[in-house]
Protein backbone atom coordinates (compact mmCIF):
# COMPACT_ATOMS: atom_id res chain seq x y z
CA UNK A 1 0.00 0.00 0.00
CA UNK A 2 1.26 3.25 -0.83
CA UNK A 3 0.72 6.10 1.49
CA UNK A 4 0.10 9.69 -0.12
CA UNK A 5 2.90 11.91 0.19
CA UNK A 6 4.95 8.80 0.31
CA UNK A 7 7.52 7.64 -2.82
CA UNK A 8 8.35 4.11 -1.00
CA UNK A 9 5.59 1.60 -0.57
CA UNK A 10 5.80 -0.57 2.97
CA UNK A 11 6.71 -3.47 0.65
CA UNK A 12 10.04 -1.15 -0.70
CA UNK A 13 10.45 0.45 2.91
CA UNK A 14 10.25 -3.46 4.68
CA UNK A 15 13.02 -4.79 2.20
CA UNK A 16 15.22 -1.98 2.06
CA UNK A 17 15.52 -2.19 6.11
CA UNK A 18 16.52 -6.34 5.88
CA UNK A 19 18.85 -5.37 3.26
CA UNK A 20 20.69 -3.09 5.39
CA UNK A 21 24.50 -3.31 6.70
CA UNK A 22 23.32 -3.63 10.40
CA UNK A 23 20.82 -6.57 9.48
CA UNK A 24 23.30 -8.07 7.84
CA UNK A 25 25.53 -8.11 10.09
CA UNK A 26 23.46 -9.28 13.28
CA UNK A 27 22.87 -5.65 14.70
CA UNK A 28 19.91 -3.84 15.24
CA UNK A 29 19.03 -1.63 12.92
CA UNK A 30 18.05 2.05 14.46
CA UNK A 31 14.53 3.51 13.40
CA UNK A 32 12.31 5.23 15.08
CA UNK A 33 8.86 3.88 15.91
CA UNK A 34 7.10 6.93 14.27
CA UNK A 35 9.23 5.91 11.17
CA UNK A 36 8.07 2.33 11.15
CA UNK A 37 4.38 3.88 11.89
CA UNK A 38 4.79 5.86 9.00
CA UNK A 39 6.48 3.92 6.18
CA UNK A 40 5.23 0.22 6.66
CA UNK A 41 3.19 0.23 9.83
CA UNK A 42 3.87 -2.26 13.30
CA UNK A 43 2.47 -4.90 12.46
CA UNK A 44 3.74 -5.83 8.81
CA UNK A 45 7.20 -4.52 10.58
CA UNK A 46 6.68 -7.07 13.89
CA UNK A 47 5.27 -9.57 10.92
CA UNK A 48 8.75 -9.51 8.94
CA UNK A 49 10.54 -9.36 12.46
CA UNK A 50 9.00 -13.12 12.98
CA UNK A 51 9.92 -13.98 9.78
CA UNK A 52 13.23 -14.06 9.87
CA UNK A 53 13.43 -15.35 13.20
CA UNK A 54 14.85 -12.48 15.25
CA UNK A 55 15.21 -12.84 18.99
CA UNK A 56 14.23 -10.19 21.20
Amino acid sequence: MIKPGFALSSGIWLRDISACNAVQNGQVPRRKIRDIERYAGIEAFLAKVRAAAFRW
